[in-house]
């Protein structure tokens, strides 16, 4: 069965690394296609990651139809590589998916980190290790108030 898979955790956290791996360990595993989306790929300027928060909105429908289009055509695994903070980012995701018969999984990086008491040094030490790996230039304050109000 064709599978969606949507990542989720904060910056920094190793989406896309992960990401990275699923699809190599599918191919491993005898799937013939797999395609990563992330709206990320539509900030990327000769080969440079450039922000354009005004165009954020406009860039997150692109990926959501890339996303139908490859689950349309029956592409056997797709990964979307979004931070997907709240329940309700994925929604369009899961519901294009399902029209196409596509199994759903839902993959949280550094799900343990997250789910920790927001007071505790398991949750100050992640927040701090995300901000430095991260490679957009997300302030440390901004990944502090995606990590506190990630939903579960």
């Amino acid at each position: 069965m064709n599978k969606l898979i949507l990542m989720r955790g904060i910056p920094g956290g190793g989406k896309s690394t992960i990401a990275r791996e699923m699809a190599r360990e599918a191919f491993s595993l005898g799937v013939k296609s797999v395609a990563i989306c992330s709206t990320d790929d539509y900030h990327m300027e000769n080969g440079e990651y450039v922000f354009k928060p005004k165009m954020l909105g406009d860039f997150h429908v692109r990926n959501q139809m890339r996303v139908y289009g490859h689950c349309n055509n029956g592409v056997e695994c797709v990964i979307v590589d979004n931070t997907n903070i709240k329940r309700k980012d994925m929604q369009v995701y899961i519901n294009n998916a399902k029209s196409c018969g596509y199994q759903i999984e839902e993959v949280i990086v550094g799900e343990d980190e997250l789910m920790s008491d927001p007071t505790s040094p398991i949750f100050t030490s992640y927040i701090d290790s995300c901000a430095l790996r991260q490679t957009h230039g997300v302030p440390k304050d901004v990944i502090d108030r995606m990590a506190r109000t990630f939903q579960k």
